[in-house]
């Protein structure tokens, strides 16, 4: 057993943490987005924040299929952009 080895089977966490990022780093599917949407009941009255946005897809479908507000903030290097 190497060095790497014994690290990793000491580590508790997820092989997929990341620095201080607690979530794994996968987008979600547009068909979910759909249906979170739909059971949040989602309007034109509402707004929706999304942090780790990643490439913006909740916040661009809360505010093009569904008129909602919405705002988005990706601070991950290969992305910083601010969807508001």
């Amino acid at each position: 057993m190497n060095e790497s080895d014994d690290e990793s089977e000491s580590n508790p966490l997820p092989q997929w943490l990341e620095g201080d990022s607690l979530a794994p780093p996968c987008q979600a599917d547009y068909e979910l987005i759909a249906e979170m949407l739909d059971f949040a009941e989602i309007g034109e009255e509402d707004y929706i924040f999304d942090l780790g946005c990643g490439d913006g897809r909740v916040c661009i479908m809360a505010a093009e299929k569904y008129g909602a507000k919405a705002c988005g903030n990706e601070t991950k290097s290969d992305f910083e952009i601010r969807f508001c």
